[in-house]
């Protein structure tokens, strides 16, 4: 269990119900019930016991029963979704918590509840010099809860019915009935590596995210001479043989849940630096620089494969190892392969990312311009203008068109093919922008709807005018 705490790791303090069998376990007509601690001198008389009715039926392993919120919710994650819920405001230090096997109205037994009636299992969470729990199984654990902390039977499923030997305090983790964590665990991608041969080197560092309770980071398939660090995930080493290698590497957390990723180390006479994935936008000029190291007598030359590095106004310089000019067009994420090679020797590395080259975002003004018509919209008509990327606010819909020109048009009249929606800057200022900020959108269906300006409009469908 964990407790509310202004710093906690989760937005919600939370009990953990374990069943250790591998049958289910009726819990809809058990409850949860809750002792405050005696007071600073333990010289107090027990309070009113507090109680939660669950209400889900048999569950299996693990079953999380959330509390009351962690400082408002201001603090730490969200919990996996919860099989139960409780309003009892447990205190963060120390209690007792008991679970009960009926809803009746129940009064916590003082002292060791062990084999008390209607008590299935207790916990007396704190210590004997103030504010003792009331209540524990043989003994009280010994420890507080509070900040970060958490109290576990150790090993899972422990229970000798003596709070100080069968729990330990650990960093909190929570876990429901379907298996799920929160934050899940995951382990950022690592670019392709370059290492030196017979040299001393830090490939790379691993870094996961979420998971539950300590990880333990892991590798295979790399180079002879080549290691993690199984706590901080740094990979080092001396590789000692040329050559290229696929490396997995692996996080794994207490719950025995793990991320994978794979990335490639090339060993060799000579480093190049990966960029890394690119975003780029039409229009837009780029530069991205490759280089090769150390310095040698001939030189490096670089080829991509195949045609890649010139699609889309890009191009590379075989001796420079930059890719430069203006996207003109858009594409997803496209892999790009560049070969480098030691003039010296003729050896080669591959060097490979991704590029991404999406629309520029913009702004309604520069869309629109001053002059009566758009110039990315045709000169004349309704037809398909050119295709634009813009942000804004949703401030008007047409959603049947309308019929005829001028001071004839008639809104709501047979559909036009003219129905859309205006969208206009946010902090638009028509008193002082010398162009419009507000665009039409045209949709070519014969029926528009508020949903259809949260969908992606086609290239002869998205036109200014």
């Amino acid at each position: 269990m964990t407790a509310d705490s202004a710093a906690a790791s989760y937005k919600n303090s939370f009990i953990e119900l374990y069943n250790p069998t591998d049958n289910n376990i009726g819990l809809s007509g058990d409850s949860i019930a809750y002792l405050a601690s005696n007071n600073s001198t333990n010289t107090g008389t027990p309070g009113a016991t507090l109680q939660t009715l669950l209400t889900e039926p048999s569950r299996a392993r693990f079953y999380l029963v959330a509390g009351v919120s962690s400082n408002g919710g201001a603090a730490g994650v969200d919990l996996p979704a919860p099989d139960d819920n409780s309003t009892i405001n447990w205190h963060f230090a120390d209690g007792t918590i008991a679970l009960i096997d009926n809803q009746d109205p129940f009064t916590m037994p003082t002292g060791d509840v062990t084999g008390a009636p209607h008590v299935i299992d207790a916990l007396g969470y704190g210590v004997t010099t103030s504010f003792t729990p009331f209540g524990y199984e043989s003994a009280v654990s010994g420890f507080i809860t509070g900040v970060n902390i958490a109290a576990q039977r150790s090993p899972i499923g422990t229970d000798t019915n003596n709070n100080h030997t069968d729990f330990t305090n650990i960093a909190p983790f929570a876990i429901n009935s379907n298996g799920d964590t929160r934050p899940a665990l995951s382990l950022a991608g690592v670019t392709d590596q370059t290492a030196l041969v017979n040299t001393p080197s830090t490939i790379a560092t691993l870094q996961a995210t979420g998971g539950v309770g300590a990880i333990i980071y892991a590798i295979s398939g790399q180079p002879a001479g080549i290691s993690v660090d199984s706590s901080t995930g740094v990979i080092s080493g001396t590789p000692t043989v040329s050559g290229v290698y696929t490396v997995t590497a692996t996080a794994t957390d207490t719950l025995n849940a793990k991320a994978t990723i794979t990335f490639k180390i090339t060993v060799g006479s000579f480093l190049v630096a990966n960029p890394g994935d690119q975003t780029l936008a039409v229009g837009s000029p780029a530069d991205i620089q490759l280089a090769a190291s150390p310095a040698n007598t001939n030189g490096y030359g670089l080829r991509g494969q195949g045609r890649q590095h010139a699609a889309g106004g890009l191009s590379l310089n075989a001796n420079t190892g930059e890719i430069t000019g203006t996207p003109t067009a858009t594409q997803p994420a496209t892999a790009l392969t560049i070969t480098v090679t030691n003039n010296d020797d003729a050896t080669t590395i591959d060097v490979t990312f991704k590029i991404t080259v999406t629309n520029s975002v913009m702004s309604i003004a520069s869309i629109q311009g001053i002059a009566p018509r758009s110039t990315y919209a045709p000169a004349t008509g309704s037809g398909a203008g050119q295709t634009v990327s813009t942000q804004g606010v949703v401030t008007a819909v047409w959603n049947k068109g309308y019929a005829g020109t001028g001071n004839t048009a008639a809104l709501g009249a047979a559909n036009s093919g003219l129905s859309g929606f205006v969208i206009q800057t946010p902090d638009a200022n028509v008193a002082t922008s010398p162009a419009s900020e507000a665009i039409f959108v045209f949709y070519p269906g014969t029926s528009f709807t508020g949903k259809d300006a949260n969908a992606p409009r086609s290239p002869s469908a998205t036109r200014s005018g």
